[in-house]
C-alpha cells in the first residue's frame, strides 16, 4: 500500500523535474504487469520487477514519474546524505527531484561509486547513458586508479 499525503512528500522532498512540491502525492511499490521505462536511468522495467509509482499534482498537471528500485535507492542515499550535511529542511530545495538523478550523479561531491552504479545499472536495463555522463564515469575511475597509486 503506498503513502497519500501531501506531508510526506514535502518530508521526503519530492519534487518534478521542474523543482516544484506536489499539492497532492502518492507513492507505491506495485510489481511490473508490463514493461516500463525508469524515469532516472531510461533503462527498461521489466514484468514481475517491483518498481516505485510516484504520482502527484504539480502546478496543478497531474504526472506520474516510475523509477526502478537501484535509482530509488540512489536517489535516497543522495538524500540522506543532503539531511545529514544541511539537514532536513534541506532536502525540500536540495533533494533528487524526479527525473534529475543524472545531475546528482555526475555532481562533483557525488562519490565514483554512486556513478558507476547509476551508469551500470542503466546499461543492464538496455539503456545507453548521455555520452558525458560515461566519459564522467571514466575520468572519476582514471583519477580515482591515479590518486590511488600516488597514495601508495
Amino acid at each position: 500500500m503506498g503513502e497519500s499525503f501531501n506531508a510526506e512528500a514535502r518530508r521526503r522532498g519530492e519534487r518534478n523535474d521542474m523543482g516544484e512540491q506536489p499539492s497532492c502525492y502518492t507513492h507505491a511499490q506495485p510489481r511490473a504487469k508490463k514493461e516500463h521505462k525508469c524515469c532516472e536511468c531510461h533503462g527498461m522495467i521489466p514484468p514481475g520487477e517491483t518498481y516505485h509509482r510516484i504520482s502527484g499534482v504539480w502546478d496543478g498537471t497531474a504526472e506520474t514519474f516510475k523509477r526502478c528500485s537501484v535509482c530509488h535507492e540512489i536517489a535516497e542515499e543522495i538524500d540522506k546524505r543532503i539531511e545529514r550535511e544541511y539537514g532536513r529542511s534541506a532536502l525540500i530545495e536540495d533533494g533528487v527531484s524526479l527525473g534529475n538523478l543524472v545531475d546528482f550523479v555526475t555532481a562533483k561531491e557525488t562519490d565514483l561509486e554512486l556513478l558507476r552504479r547509476y551508469v551500470n545499472n542503466a546499461f543492464s536495463r538496455g539503456a545507453v547513458p548521455r555520452g558525458w555522463v560515461i566519459e564522467k564515469a571514466k575520468l572519476e575511475t582514471a583519477n580515482n586508479l591515479l590518486t590511488d597509486g600516488q597514495s601508495g
